[in-house]
């Protein structure tokens, strides 16, 4: 039995598409749906239309280095500059500062980075370069040289 959904319909577990008349044609469908992969998953495989584990590892494997920090961040920190003396009304202004700050800095980078033309290609080299600011940012973070209110300052000038 066919189950219809739009163009697509389902028969006997195949994807098939139905015309106004209500014949079915197999090949029209497994062209459109080869198409749609490939448009939306580049890098899947022509035999299964999946992306293979090892590319997908490949593509997670920056966040690896950054889930740790940003945990580290998220759970300890307002504690720590807490117990220097930072007032936690101004460490959450500069956190939510932060965030409005990357709804426009995401988009931006976004269409810079798309825009890149590199040997190394159009991600990597922000990557790159960006482990080391994140890491000199990270540290003058977590070792701020003033206890007190210049303490929550210390923490909107790095966080943000």
């Amino acid at each position: 039995s066919v189950h219809r959904s739009g163009r697509l319909a389902m028969d006997n577990e195949e994807w098939v598409t139905v015309d106004a008349e209500g014949n079915v044609e197999r090949e029209q469908a497994q062209q459109f749906l080869t198409g749609r992969t490939k448009d939306l998953c580049p890098n899947a495989t022509e035999a299964t239309g999946f992306v293979p584990a090892s590319v997908c590892a490949a593509y997670g494997a920056p966040d690896l280095g950054k889930a740790p920090i940003q945990l580290l961040i998220s759970v300890h920190l307002l504690s720590f500059y807490q117990g220097l003396g930072a007032s936690l009304p101004v460490m959450a202004f500069f956190t939510a500062l932060a965030r409005c700050f990357d709804v426009l800095s995401d988009p931006l980078m976004a269409n810079v980075s798309d825009a890149t033309t590199s040997k190394y290609g159009r991600r990597r080299p922000y990557i790159f370069c960006g482990g080391f600011v994140y890491g000199i940012i990270f540290i003058c973070l977590t070792s701020p040289p003033v206890s007190g209110d210049a303490a929550g300052l210390w923490f909107g000038v790095f966080y943000v």
